[in-house]
């Protein structure tokens, strides 16, 4: 592992998992049909890769995953219409929010839970809208960034939030949308901007320039233009902060790039702390040894 207080530097970017898509088989099939979809039927195919865009992938919980939910307090939490799946570990006073990525789940982050709470924190963590055991079938950023505002005026304020990939940069969207209090960001393999994820999406499946703004238009309008696309960036909406944000972001990297990162050290803000690691990937860096005592030790210092 290498601390950066500088410059990153650059490494290439990779393969994209379009928005956690890839593995399923339909997908080599879709890749192939889509150029032909996008000409024939363009507002069409635009619904229908919105819709794809949308919908997570609800994966079984491995084995390590129950074990950390077998210690847990379970509760549901209500949020607009849904029902929340939410979780709790420890009593301690000071309090840490867990927000996992996208087709994820709280579970995955449980590597943080042991060390925090010996170290007398309460660690929270919920499965997002239409992830894990929480109700709903589609949702975005814009949902997920409100329920981490909800979570944040319901249950803290939060000595820290530790988010990971489209975990963290709704944490990033949450603060800047919902103005909340919190001491801390962990930005574990975030990406500096939200069209960055939607244009990788559309390249990886052949979707037309067309169809893509067509996809856009419908978003913004379903959300009754409460959002633009060209509003997503992260990285700017992180360049407003004035707490202590750490990034950890590995140079292999095959979903995320690690170049992401160099994003957000351009900036050059002092309150930002960059972390490279070597070898990790985008999925396990949430539980390698050397990262979890990084994050747990950026959130103990300065404690009073």
């Amino acid at each position: 592992m290498t601390t950066q207080e500088s410059r990153p530097t650059a490494s290439s970017s990779s393969e994209t998992s379009a928005h956690g898509a890839a593995g399923d088989f339909r997908i080599t099939a879709l890749r192939r049909l889509l150029p032909w979809a996008c000409r024939i039927a363009p507002n069409l195919t635009a619904r229908a890769c919105l819709r794809l865009f949308l919908t997570p992938v609800r994966a079984k919980r491995p084995a390590w995953e129950k074990a950390f939910l077998a210690e847990a307090e379970m509760a549901a939490m209500a949020f607009g219409t849904h029902q929340v799946a939410t979780y709790r570990w420890g009593r301690g006073d000071k309090k840490i929010l867990l927000c996992h990525g996208w087709s994820g789940r709280g579970s995955q982050l449980g590597a943080f839970v042991q060390p925090l709470v010996a170290a007398g924190y309460s660690v929270h963590a919920f499965d997002a809208i239409a992830h894990g055991g929480s109700s709903g079938k589609q949702t975005d950023m814009i949902e997920y960034s409100a329920l981490v505002a909800h979570m944040a005026k319901k249950l803290g304020p939060f000595d820290a939030i530790i988010g990971h990939s489209f975990g963290a940069a709704n944490v990033v969207i949450a603060k800047h949308r919902h103005r909340f209090e919190t001491g801390k960001l962990v930005l574990l393999s975030c990406f500096s901007d939200g069209e960055w994820v939607l244009n990788r999406f559309a390249e990886f499946l052949n979707i037309s320039p067309r169809v893509l703004r067509t996809l856009k238009d419908l978003h913004e309008r379903r959300r009754d233009g409460s959002f633009s696309w060209s509003e997503m960036n992260i990285a700017k909406m992180a360049g407003e902060e004035t707490l202590p944000v750490l990034f950890i972001h590995d140079r292999s990297d095959k979903e995320v790039p690690h170049a992401q990162m160099e994003v957000f050290s351009g900036s050059g803000k002092p309150n930002f702390r960059f972390v490279s690691t070597e070898g990790v990937g985008h999925r396990r860096i949430v539980r390698d040894e050397k990262v979890v005592r990084e994050v747990c030790q950026f959130v103990a210092s300065g404690r009073s």
